[in-house]
């Protein structure tokens, strides 16, 4: 294939981009995808804080890998919401198209690549994931999901997140706060009813199914939290909490692990937890062996617990 004289241009802008999104996000590798000049452009705010961008690129594909998550702290969601041409997110084994009017959430603690097949326009909202409310188990139900300007509160949400495009050029200072605020409530409660949707729950499963998530969110620090005791305070029997969960696609037990990581991996990267051990903060939510703590952390996200920890 013949290559033109522009080509360490073309490199040299595909860099300056990659340089952006992760400034303006988190540490991601851009690659290119197509054999054409390539052009980019990140707009950022920081509202409340929130990170509020707008995107206009050329096909590409941004992955975010084991090795990038390692190198930052934090846990955000971030919630793209498709304006023109489309996109392909892939996380958690699923696969799913944006077309313009959808949205859809990813999470930025696991591996995920988007495939932008054509020129594109896209705003993304990035927040700290405890903003959302969701509890920590249930994220991995809802990324990679299409929501649409079509469906229920997609056709809310869509519009006030068109609205934060204003935010991001700086003509809405004033407003730009309460917008998100309404963005990120709007949000959370699309995100409460897509736990109803992909679970395909009827009425009276779905007030259990959320008395039971919660009830493990906040006893998440218990040595005694098992199915039984899950069970028990709900008044059910274990078979029949052993059959909520499996409607959902996870076990009891791998709900509660989940959530526990994600607890512990909260205290790991905040500097005013580093003077406690490792060992200590898994104690703290339910993993009494450091060592299979550490095997799990490593499997679930991609790297060792001590890699989040802050510096002196």
């Amino acid at each position: 294939m013949d290559v033109d004289d522009d080509t360490s241009d073309e490199e040299d802008d595909l860099e300056r981009f990659g340089r952006d999104v992760s400034s303006a996000f988190v540490t991601l590798e851009v690659q290119r995808t197509v054999r054409r000049r390539f052009t980019g452009r990140v707009r950022s705010a920081m509202i409340d804080g929130v990170v509020v961008s707008q995107v206009t690129a050329s096909p590409h594909r941004v992955i975010r890998t084991a090795e990038s998550i390692a190198v930052d702290g934090g846990h955000w969601i971030k919630t793209s919401l498709q304006q023109s041409g489309t996109a392909v997110l892939q996380q958690d084994g699923r696969s799913v198209l944006l077309q313009p009017g959808d949205i859809a959430v990813y999470d930025t603690v696991r591996p995920y690549s988007l495939t932008f097949p054509d020129d594109y326009r896209t705003l993304v909202m990035m927040c700290p994931a405890e903003r959302l409310g969701v509890p920590a188990g249930a994220l991995a139900t809802l990324t990679a999901r299409r929501f649409g300007s079509d469906d229920g509160l997609g056709a809310i949400v869509v519009p006030m997140l068109s609205s934060l495009v204003e935010s991001v050029s700086g003509s809405a200072d004033a407003l730009g706060p309460r917008i998100v605020s309404s963005a990120l409530d709007l949000l959370s409660t699309m995100l409460d009813d897509g736990l109803d949707a992909f679970g395909r729950r009827d009425d009276g499963k779905d007030r259990v199914w959320k008395q039971v998530a919660w009830y493990i969110e906040a006893h998440l620090g218990a040595p005694g939290l098992t199915p039984e005791s899950i069970a028990a305070a709900h008044y059910m029997s274990t078979r029949s909490l052993h059959s909520l969960f499996r409607a959902h696609g996870v076990s009891v037990a791998r709900w509660v692990k989940a959530s526990r990581l994600e607890r512990c991996r909260r205290e790991l990267v905040d500097p005013l937890m580093r003077s406690e051990s490792v060992a200590a903060i898994a104690r703290r939510w339910g993993f009494a062996d450091a060592a299979a703590f550490s095997r799990s952390f490593r499997a679930t996200y991609g790297y060792p617990p001590s890699a989040v920890r802050p510096g002196p």
